[in-house]
């Protein structure tokens, strides 16, 4: 037993929380992990990533500044 933050580590590593990172947190994302990861290597403008992909450029923003999908840097 440890510290509240520390139980609530643990259940995200053993899978026994609803917070999931990314793709494993719900079945209607529009982003995979490997979309994610194609996202930020893509160096057109975020207007045009966004299009391509469904989501808005303030989504791909994030992304690209490590904001959103923490779990893959």
């Amino acid at each position: 037993m440890g510290t509240h933050a520390d139980n609530m580590a643990d259940m995200v590593r053993k899978g026994r929380s609803l917070r999931r990172p990314g793709e494993s947190n719900c079945g209607g994302v529009k982003l995979t992990d490997e979309k994610v990861g194609a996202i930020r290597a893509d160096a057109r403008v975020h207007r045009l990533i966004a299009a391509d992909y469904g989501v808005t450029r303030r989504t791909i923003d994030r992304i690209k500044k490590g904001q959103d999908w923490k779990h893959l840097l």
